[in-house]
């Protein structure tokens, strides 16, 4: 039979340097074909080329690393672009060459602000988009803008599952119930909310009334026609009970995020994409999100699933000029490998194929020297990867590849890839008739010649290194060069421990969870201990810890002093641990056992050491303050559970590297995908974990949907239809392993070594199709490549079969057996060295000069030095970033230090004045508490609700729930009511805060700004001339600005700039243009305590003293520079003269409702300033270390 896919791949290349057209792309970037570079290359010619600005520009990846990862590489290909145009000399990209060629003055112009602009773009996660436009569209979306992201799906499920099934056993005695239980509920809840946009089964439509599968009439008859009494029958009956009580578990999930005002990562991409395909409110949705996003570009989307999909083809799509818009898809269908998240390679290929999507390939390999790509392709030639389109194809090695290569000491090219097979009489074979070899026996007999292969390599081969210039000097390998890629984390233990016993340096990256590691029992010994001192069974155990490393003769010669000994000192850190925390308890601990010195001395001493600090970490992190031993136990015990269900790879708890030196590094295959090493070795390629079919997950082809059985572990319906169900899910997981393979395959720049062990299931794997399912002529024979297990081959045709495939490029390809007697006694250590080298323990030296000047600043921290000359910098623990109830709220005025109100605080509380202009927040205690208190409830309380005073009442109670404060919660409630529904005068159009809804106001909002990164620092005193000079003299800030200028003290402002913004209000006026106003709530009493302050002493005239007073203007100027930053980022057509509305500062006292006072239209209580948009651009530039203008 012929090779499948054996002809040349008849997609157009991509070229970089092609039209920079609309519409779609999917551009199919194979391993190592340089897809990172593709898209900031795009990215960088949109923006030169097209002038796209960057804001408008949309970068989507599935991993938060990968999005850091395209941050850096598109902002370093901004800068290629800009130093290339502004340089003379011919640069060697071509790209560049092509980009400078027209235009370059005006193409450098727009690269220069995309770069001062960079972080405008939305560069980011799937879900971190997600959330982004949510929070945009406001009310549009019609989901909680306060709901809180939480990876919290297992903890929920699993209590969720627990009531649901209590419940039906109470109250349901069918004997069907019997075949659920608790695991089997709680793995169809998160099969059902880990595939949205999926098919499940059993259908709830296809439950008949007598509880049986597919049975739509009322006999009680099964679909076979046997009586529905029986077992068949009784079957069904579990899987449609099963199947409503998943519903059931998914609607309490759903109720409970609801309630608590949570999302899942799911959850939100599952609101989006309801959101702009809502009948009614997806047109204004999808309207707006097509104005701000022009180019989108999105990376692994092979990983995508239909509800992404669903996003992206929404807004994207159905443009009404898809030459204006574009969107490119990059991703290699050939490396989705996590179907186990999800995602659903059969997404990728149905958008490629619309005829709406136009495809291009990355045909060449930038990682790969040539010997090895063509060896590869001489396996894999003619494969499929689990659909007849995801096939491989030849990529061509680069030009600046072509003379690198792997060869010995003596210049000889060796094997590109090492075909070994586990054939020897060291692996012990059953009895059975094909001879199966013994897994766990097979793979120790594997990992010893793996070691032994390692140590050849590290001793004889040289490869290319890239330090230096030239590009063709060699060097020898070393242990950091070679990768072991493993099937699962279980078997990296073993891995490590073959390469030590021949003394190579191995560390197992990201491996399993650190809660399921031998330090991990030890750190329970211990703490089980603390929780109970007084056992001395528990203390016995404890001594048996590397904590007191005490041996089994010690521990039974203790004498009864010595344990009491023992047990004071444990009763002693339980007691530090309840007064002082869990890091003082810890502390103590390691210090006074001394455990570093003794576990370091143990074998994998850097190993255990890793773990146990790691262990300490996670207690820190997972307990609060006043924690008891029992609590802490508690906790440690619940974190080990979770590990049982944690995925190490994105799990906190995953182990970690145990040294920085350099080590062969072990990790799986999913670990390593995007990565690339030296030599790789794959040596448990055999393993046929993942092949078999736990879940039945598979694609309808006809329905073109993902179809997951909610009951994999019931037989239910016909023989046939379970069957017909476990073969769709096995086929499916077979071209999932197949992918797995490709990815192992494709790591390696110039060597990869792979190891076969005959076991029964390994006939089952990637692997076997790849070397085996072969006809006479050595192709790919399709009908054996696709059957569910390859034929099995006794010992010599599977040597003749590889032998076959060496034959067809012996200069790059070697098999051998390996596993045989005379190779096991070849226990010789390598004696190389790792090229580190220990440097002499010494007092470190500090060889930099500190930049003091570098702070972290807040409006209080500028302010106080500027008036004091006393630098206070930053501190979390006095400042509040951005003085919502700081300091700044008193004063002299507040005159009541300890802000206690003794006596009958209430009775005192009247409201303060007569008539309709009674102040009800006058005569209360000022200070702090109260100051947080009007800031926390004004930032919760909905403006536009129908039942606004109870609201306000019920936030009141709320909050002095569990920190009392002698207070009359009505007249409080009543006087925040009057507050929000005071007229605002012209800076709001007249408008109170009672009119704007939750969709029009950001509430605190926290900002960060740098403070002089893009060149000079500026100074107190620059700000103020700055100021001077923008102020005319009318301003009613005009003193303050002469004032401030006059007690300059040239403090550097460099670091960061902290804050924040009470309350940014969206304005929108009668021609439907928005303008964005700062809002700062102030307490201040402006009457000395205890006098009542009176209406007239919040004046808008009168409050410039106490503006001035407090340096407020200053702080309203650095809020407006946040705000500038924030909508020159989100708002595509922004203008600081339209946008910025100026700055208002509520003294909330001095409010009280529709009849408050007004002078020249501006109410009482409300200091409104709009200070010249130019001084809060030109601020935002001298901030930034741009200078003055």
């Amino acid at each position: 039979m012929s090779e499948h896919s054996g002809a040349a791949d008849p997609r157009p290349a991509f070229d970089p340097l092609g039209p920079l057209d609309g519409g779609r792309l999917a551009v199919e970037a194979s391993a190592g074909t340089g897809k990172t570079y593709a898209l900031s290359t795009l990215a960088a010619r949109h923006i030169s080329e097209r002038d796209v600005p960057i804001r408008e520009l949309l970068v989507v990846t599935f991993t938060r690393a990968a999005a850091a990862e395209l941050r850096d590489r598109l902002r370093g290909r901004l800068l290629e672009f800009a130093a290339a145009l502004e340089s003379t000399d011919e640069p060697d990209d071509e790209v560049l060459a092509a980009v400078r060629s027209e235009e370059p003055e005006l193409r450098l112009a727009r690269v220069q602000t995309a770069i001062s602009e960079f972080d405008s773009a939305t560069i980011t996660t799937i879900h971190g988009f997600a959330q982004q436009i949510i929070g945009t569209l406001g009310s549009t979306a019609r989901t909680d803008p306060d709901a809180v992201l939480v990876d919290d799906t297992d903890e929920l499920v699993t209590q969720a599952a627990t009531d649901v099934l209590a419940g039906e056993v109470l109250t349901n005695d069918d004997p069907a119930l019997s075949h659920i239980t608790l695991t089997t509920l709680r793995r169809s809840a998160l099969l059902f909310l880990g595939n949205p946009g999926s098919r499940f089964e059993p259908a709830p439509d296809l439950v008949g009334p007598g509880g049986q599968v597919g049975d739509d009439s009322a006999d009680g008859e099964n679909n076979d026609g046997e009586d529905g009494d029986g077992e068949q029958g009784e079957i069904d009956a579990a899987a449609a009970i099963l199947r409503r009580l998943t519903d059931q578990v998914v609607q309490r999930v759903a109720a409970h995020r609801t309630g608590v005002g949570t999302l899942s990562f799911d959850d939100l991409l599952v609101r989006l994409r309801d959101i702009l395909v809502d009948p009614q409110a997806g047109s204004t949705a999808r309207t707006a999100l097509e104005s701000r996003f022009s180019v989108a570009l999105i990376d692994e989307f092979q990983d995508t699933d239909p509800v992404q999909w669903s996003v992206f083809n929404t807004l994207f799509g159905g443009s009404p000029d898809p030459q204006k818009r574009s969107m490119v898809m990059v991703g290699d269908p050939k490396q989705a490998i996590y179907a186990f998240r999800g995602a659903n390679v059969h997404t990728y290929l149905q958008a490629v194929r619309d005829p709406a999507t136009e495809v291009r390939k990355l045909a060449t390999n930038w990682r790969s020297d040539p010997a090895l790509l063509k060896s590869t392709a001489t396996l894999l030639r003619g494969s499929t990867f689990g659909a007849d389109d995801i096939s491989f194809h030849d990529v061509a090695p680069a030009t600046r590849n072509l003379d690198r290569g792997f060869t010995d000491s003596q210049g000889s090219a060796l094997p590109a890839i090492s075909l070994r097979a586990a054939l020897g009489d060291e692996v012990t074979r059953q009895k059975a008739k094909k001879r199966p070899a013994y897994v766990e026996q097979g793979a120790q007999v594997v990992f010893a010649d793996l070691a032994r292969h390692v140590r050849c390599l590290l001793e004889e081969s040289r490869i290319p290194d890239d330090e230096q210039d030239d590009g063709v000097a060699l060097r020898p390998l070393r242990p950091d060069d070679v990768a072991v890629l493993i099937a699962k984390n279980a078997q990296g233990p073993a891995v490590r421990d073959a390469l030590g016993a021949l003394g190579i340096p191995a560390v197992i990256a990201r491996g399993d969870s650190v809660l399921n590691s031998e330090a991990a029992t030890h750190w329970h010994r211990l703490l089980h201990a603390i929780a109970r001192p007084s056992d001395p069974r528990r203390v016995r155990a404890a001594c048996t810890s590397w904590f007191f490393g005490m041996d089994a003769a010690s521990i039974a010669a203790m004498s009864d002093q010595e344990t009491t000994l023992r047990q004071e000192e444990l009763h002693e850190w339980g007691t530090l641990l309840s007064r002082e925390g869990v890091s003082a308890m810890v502390g103590r601990i390691l210090t006074e056992t001394a455990i570093a010195a003794r576990v370091l001395a143990l074998p994998q001493g850097d190993r255990h050491m890793t773990d146990l600090d790691h262990l300490a970490e996670l207690l820190c992190g997972a307990v609060g303050a006043n924690t008891g031993p029992v609590g802490l136990l508690e906790t440690f015990e619940d974190l080990g559970v979770r590990a049982e269900d944690g995925d190490p790879e994105t799990d906190v708890a995953a182990r970690r590297v145990e040294s920085e030196s350099r080590a062969v590094q072990i990790m799986t295959t999913f670990v390593a995908k995007g990565l690339e090493f030296p030599v790789v070795c794959c040596p448990t390629l055999w393993d046929s974990a993942g092949t078999s079919a736990r879940d039945h997950i598979w694609w309808d082809g006809a329905a073109q949907n993902r179809v997951v059985d909610l009951a994999p572990g019931l037989k239910w319906g016909s023989p046939d239809e379970h069957s017909e169900r476990k073969r769709l899910a096995t086929e499916e997981l077979a071209g999932t392993n197949l992918r797995l393979l490709y990815v192992a395959l494709t790591r390696a720049q110039h060597h990869t070594a792979i190891w076969w062990l005959p076991t029964t299931a390994a006939w089952r794997t990637g692997l076997a199709r790849v070397l085996f399912a072969r006809d006479e002529s050595g192709a790919i024979d399709r009908e054996l490549f696709a059957a569910p297990t390859v034929r099995h081959l006794d010992d010599d045709a599977t040597m003749e079969s590889l032998e076959s495939l060496v034959r067809r490029q012996p200069e790059a390809l070697e098999a051998v057996i390996v596993g045989t007697t005379a190779q096991a006694a070849d226990d010789r250590a390598w004696t190389g060295s790792t090229g580190d080298t220990a440097a002499p323990l010494a007092v470190a030296t500090l060889g930099r000069t500190l930049d003091r000047a570098r702070g972290r600043w807040s409006f209080t921290a500028i302010a106080a030095r500027h008036n004091t000359g006393s630098h206070h910098g930053y501190d979390a623990e006095g400042d509040t970033v951005g003085d919502a109830a700081n300091q700044d709220e008193g004063g002299p005025d507040e005159g009541d230090p300890d802000e206690t109100a003794t006596g009958d605080v209430a009775a005192e509380q009247s409201t303060s004045g007569e008539g309709p202009a009674a102040l009800p927040l006058g005569p209360i205690a000022g200070g702090a508490t109260f100051g947080t208190l009007v800031h926390e409830i004004l930032e919760r309380v909905d403006f536009c609700s129908e039942n606004l005073l109870e609201d306000l009442r019920d936030l009141v109670g709320q909050r002095l729930r569990f920190n009392p404060w002698p207070v009359d919660h009505s007249l409080l409630a009543s006087g925040i009511a009057a507050v929000i529904e005071t007229p605002l005068g012209p800076l709001f159009d007249g408008r109170p805060l009672r009119t704007l809804a939750r969709a029009d106001r950001l509430d605190e909002v926290d900002f960060d700004l740098t403070l002089g990164e893009s060149g000079s620092r500026a100074t107190d005193t620059d700000i103020a001339a700055l100021v001077l000079e923008h102020l005319e003299p009318g301003d009613p800030h005009r003193e303050w600005a002469e004032s401030f200028a006059a007690a300059g003290t040239h403090t550097v402002l460099a670091g960061h700039l902290t804050g924040s913004i009470d309350l940014v209000a969206r304005v929108i006026d009668s021609s439907g243009v928005p303008r964005f106003v700062v809002v700062d709530y102030k307490t201040n009493r402006l009457a000395p305590w205890p006098e009542s302050p009176t209406i007239e002493q919040f004046a808008p005239d009168r409050l410039h003293a106490p503006m001035a007073e407090h340096d407020y203007p200053l702080q309203a100027l650095l809020y407006s520079v946040a705000l500038h930053r924030y909508l020159r980022w989100r708002l595509r057509d922004y203008e600081p003269e339209v946008h910025l509305g100026g700055i208002g500062y509520m003294f909330v006292r001095g409010m009280v409702g529709p009849d408050t006072p007004t002078l020249d239209g501006t109410p009482h209580g409300l200091a409104a300033w709009r200070p010249p948009c130019e001084l809060v651009v030109a601020l935002s530039q001298l901030l930034d270390g741009g200078g003055r203008s």
